[in-house]
């Protein structure tokens, strides 16, 4: 078989999945500091709707400075300095001065531990997620990050509960599924895998990602026809997915196809990205090379 480094670069969670942010209503009664505050977040959420993360930090910052004591204005700094500023200890002190300031909230105990948990704390962020949990047992976002901190501290039946609740709960979003299926091919639990990845695909028949799962088990595993089928129907519904393609490519060279193969790597060397995708496309040469010199081979016979 051959081995390809990654799986997809899509599979990944995005660096700004489930935050949430929104405008801020005025209480009765609030100071002329606070009201103003109120109104420097309130405008960097709309800056950062409409993708300006960088004068949404602005306000935020502004926010914090202005009135200290604002929990909102933290948690949206935090938001912000974590997620898109790439500075997770700021952002990790945001939220927290934002659970000081309080009152106690679902959204900001939820950041706390999703934070912990993408900067290597699963112990602090189970803390933090389970105390979401106590205000809302339906918060599929804390239920998902449960399993990525179990799964950190190698618990994987704990991990295969929470992401089963976070499924349960949000079976339209193919997160779950795509981390649960994870967790069952690292301990070679792959047809409990394929299960896995087919009930997510029945839940979200659009999703490439889960798509794009069964073809890499499938090509792992030798079974090359069901991994052309669903590679090509990840690029039926996403044409510009390269992961997809660059799979496609050693799944013909898998199934000897390597006329195919040599079409689908020139596809993918031409549209790769060469600085996010250099081992990928050093790879992809490698076996295009590799499979031109084959058939020049059999030619010369």
């Amino acid at each position: 078989m051959v081995e390809h480094p990654a799986r997809s670069a899509a599979h990944r969670l995005s660096a700004v999945a489930w935050l949430l942010v929104g405008v801020i209503l005025l209480a009765p009664g609030c100071d002329k500091m606070r009201k103003e505050a109120i109104a420097m977040v309130n405008e960097g959420v709309r800056c950062l709707n409409r993708g300006d993360d960088g004068t949404a930090r602005a306000h935020f910052l502004r926010a914090t400075r202005h009135d200290p004591e604002f929990a909102s204005a933290h948690y949206h700094l935090g938001l912000v300095e974590a997620h898109y500023s790439e500075k997770p200890a700021s952002g990790l002190k945001h939220f927290e001065e934002a659970l000081r300031l309080g009152p106690v909230d679902v959204e900001t105990l939820f950041q706390l531990g999703r934070l912990k948990v993408e900067t290597g704390n699963p112990e602090g962020a189970l803390i933090h997620l389970e105390s979401a949990l106590e205000l809302d047992w339906n918060h599929a976002p804390s239920w998902f990050y449960k399993g990525k901190a179990y799964r950190a501290l190698a618990r994987p039946s704990d991990a295969d509960r929470a992401w089963r609740e976070c499924i349960a709960i949000q079976p339209f979003e193919g997160r779950g599924f795509l981390e649960l299926g994870e967790l069952y091919e690292e301990y070679g639990a792959n047809e409990e895998a394929f299960d896995v990845y087919e009930e997510g695909r029945r839940h979200n028949p659009g999703n490439g990602d889960l798509i794009n799962s069964v073809g890499v088990l499938a090509t792992r595993l030798g079974e090359t026809e069901k991994a052309v089928e669903a590679f090509n129907r990840a690029l039926e519904i996403q044409g510009s997915r390269m992961d997809a393609l660059y799979n496609l490519s050693f799944a013909y060279a898998e199934a000897g196809l390597g006329q195919k193969a040599i079409a689908s790597l020139q596809s993918y060397l031409l549209f790769a990205d060469p600085d996010r995708d250099k081992i990928q496309i050093e790879m992809a040469r490698a076996v295009q090379d590799a499979l031109l010199i084959e058939q020049r081979r059999k030619r010369g016979k």
